[in-house]
């Protein structure tokens, strides 16, 4: 057996083999189902090349080289569809796709013909090499112009693609060159040039490289390729070998060669099934993996980008609540001054009952719209970083004293009692900022009041670990203790807060543990939450000499040095 022969044999295995390949991983797609044809007419071409390339009569030889033509006359159009698919020009190119149909077919019509193939003639060390017929020479344009099409229409996808396709894109190519060039080497001995068809070989080369395209650039499956037609080369080989025995004793050597060489062959080809199944299970999990980590990727920039305008939401929130809270304190400041004096008699005596009435209710009404204001005011401050402590040595009783005389009178008019107890010793200094302890004291003695129906409040004193405590306890409504963490949180209430007090706006217990943090001090709520025995509200404020203090003011001082820098840039 001839090289030419083998070469022909090989071309056929292998196009068999990987049209099947290729079809059996995608059944449905229109790239598949071309490649699978064009596989196909490349296998008939090169099936009837080995047996011509075998043939001992010029009958035979004419005959399988007429055949031979028939695959020959789909290879560039089957070919042409196969591009047309993978690039996505198909749609746009239907009529050059029928119009080369159309040809082919009429090609095959008259491939039997001697207006095709003339006769087979001695050429070289070819003893039936086919002469061309009339018709030969359109139909070699034909095969020509579709081929240079085609390598025409995949380097201007090169370019306009990138990542994997362009990867496949570059082993077509690869392999449309190689193979077309191979393949040529065929046409020159019918012209008489005498140069033999070397390169008949190459073709398995293209097949094999638009194939490795197709599977995505899948090292492995070529791997798996490999090892099949290297496997069923060799096992025909030796089974063909086994008809040109010599004597029954070449006859058994030469079958049980074949027969082991098969043994091996399936072993290999299991084996390395084996290794593409488990690369393929950890592609996929690694795929998988890669897919999760872009969603999470996705995901935390979605995130961020939200977050982004979450915080400038918030500052223009904080802006706006800033703005309109200066806006509101002044007149609001007014409105208290004025009605304080009309309820004095600065502006001479009130007339009636209900004169008096109404003014004290404005004046009521004022005072916690101003408290609402500072809150507003605090938490603005607070966000935005700007609020501003000055610690100073103070004693919290003399404080507390001040708030509990300006509130005395809310809890007469409600007819509850609120009482000072002052500690049996004077109590240490502690380090604190007046302005901001004085609201924490306001919020925990008013709101008692306010959340007390009978009986009424007692302010008291302690001193413990290192810090002084001021405790407000009421016998009102009471506080659940799974109420209670909450208590401290932006706009919460009790869940039936409502129903004593209908104007609270959940700001105020926000606002002075945001004050006593500040503070390194503690805050925190006892109650047990049933009817009548009320709540205690305590916050605690380190000692003045203490290290705490100590620490905190010198973490003040740098935070106004840092602020007073920024100002000055």
């Amino acid at each position: 057996m001839n090289f030419f022969a083998i070469s022909g044999l090989i071309n056929a295995i292998t196009s068999i083999t990987l049209g099947f390949l290729i079809y059996s991983k995608g059944k449905k797609e229109k790239v598949n189902i071309t490649f699978a044809f064009f596989c196909l007419s490349v296998a008939i071409w090169s099936g009837a090349y080995y047996i011509w390339q075998i043939s001992d009569n010029p009958r035979d030889a004419i005959f399988w080289t007429r055949m031979l033509m028939v695959g020959a006359i789909f290879i560039p159009i089957f070919y042409y569809h196969f591009i047309l698919s993978f690039t996505g020009l198909l749609d746009g190119k239907k009529k050059s796709l029928i119009f080369g149909y159309i040809l082919a077919l009429f090609f095959l019509s008259l491939s039997f013909s001697p207006l095709f193939i003339k006769k087979v003639e001695l050429a070289l060390m070819f003893e039936f090499w086919p002469k061309p017929g009339i018709l030969f020479h359109p139909f070699l344009l034909f095969w020509l112009a579709y081929a240079v099409y085609c390598t025409f229409l995949l380097a201007k996808h090169y370019r306009a693609v990138d990542g994997i396709k362009k990867v496949q894109t570059k082993f077509i190519l690869w392999g449309i060159t190689i193979g077309y060039l191979g393949g040529v080497t065929n046409y020159f001995l019918w012209y008489n040039i005498k140069i033999i068809p070397i390169g008949n070989i190459l073709v398995s080369v293209y097949v094999v490289f638009t194939a490795y395209a197709i599977l995505k650039y899948h090292l492995m499956d070529i791997k798996l390729i490999a090892a099949q037609l290297f496997s069923t080369v060799i096992v025909l080989v030796t089974f063909l070998q086994i008809f040109y025995a010599e004597s029954q004793a070449d006859f058994f050597i030469k079958g049980v060669i074949f027969f082991i060489t098969l043994i091996f062959a399936i072993l290999l080809i299991r084996s390395v099934i084996r290794e593409v199944e488990r690369r393929e299970q950890m592609e996929k999990l690694a795929n998988e993996l890669a897919i999760a980590n872009k969603k999470r990727e996705r995901i935390n920039k979605q995130l961020q980008k939200a977050n982004v305008q979450l915080k400038r939401l918030d500052e223009t929130k904080s802006e706006f609540i800033s703005i309109a809270s200066h806006q509101l304190r002044t007149p609001l400041t007014a409105i208290k001054g004025y009605g304080s004096m009309l309820l004095d008699g600065d502006f001479g005596n009130i007339e009636s009952a209900k004169q008096r009435d109404a003014i004290q209710k404005m004046f009521i009404s004022g005072n916690r719209l101003i408290s609402l204001v500072e809150n507003l005011l605090n938490i603005s401050r607070i966000e935005s970083g700007r609020i501003k402590f000055s610690f100073e040595p103070k004693q919290l009783t003399d404080l507390v004293r001040e708030v509990y005389e300006n509130l005395k009178k809310n809890a007469e008019d409600k007819k509850l009692y609120l009482r000072f107890i002052e500690p049996k010793q004077p109590l240490p200094l502690v380090i604190m900022d007046d302005e901001k302890i004085r609201q924490v004291a306001i919020n925990f003695i008013d709101n008692a009041i306010k959340y007390t129906k009978d009986g009424g409040v007692t302010v008291s004193f302690g001193q413990k670990n290192g810090m002084v405590e001021c405790c407000v306890q009421d016998t009102g409504m009471g506080v659940e203790p799974e109420e209670q963490a909450r208590l401290f949180k932006k706009f919460s209430r009790g869940k039936d807060a409502n129903l004593v007090n209908t104007e609270g706006t959940g700001l105020g217990l926000y606002v002075a543990n945001i004050m006593i943090e500040a503070h390194k001090g503690k805050i925190w709520i006892e109650s047990e939450g049933v009817e009548g025995r009320g709540s205690k509200f305590c916050f605690a404020l380190p000692l003045a000499d203490s290290a705490t203090a100590k620490a905190l003011v010198e973490e003040n001082r740098r935070l106004e040095q840092k602020r007073q820098g920024k100002k000055s840039n």
